[in-house]
């Protein structure tokens, strides 16, 4: 799933195909079957993967800091994580 997420954020979501998406990970489809209905829901899964992840992360910020300081250390990682992030994923969510 952690690869399965960056090639989405990478490459877009339109862009995976089941195709490219299995020989980018390096498995069969039906391995991709065993464990997901479609690709739609190993996006949906994907997704809860990485919003758990971002929030996982946001909560382990240290909270003794002044405001101002964890508030410019949000803002650091809200930019190098939309920095790795293609337009075209956001594109097409919507």
């Amino acid at each position: 799933m952690q690869k399965s997420l960056k090639l989405f954020l990478k490459h877009g979501i339109r862009e995976m195909s089941n195709l490219k998406l299995v020989e980018w990970l390096g498995i069969s489809t039906k391995t991709v079957y065993k464990y997901f209905k479609n690709r739609e829901e190993l996006l949906e899964q994907v997704l809860h993967l990485y919003h758990k992840e971002q929030y996982e992360m946001l909560e382990n910020l240290s909270v003794e800091q002044n405001a101002a300081c964890l508030f410019f250390d949000v803002w650091q990682i809200a930019v190098e994580t939309e920095y790795k992030i293609k337009k075209v994923y956001y594109d097409d969510l919507h």
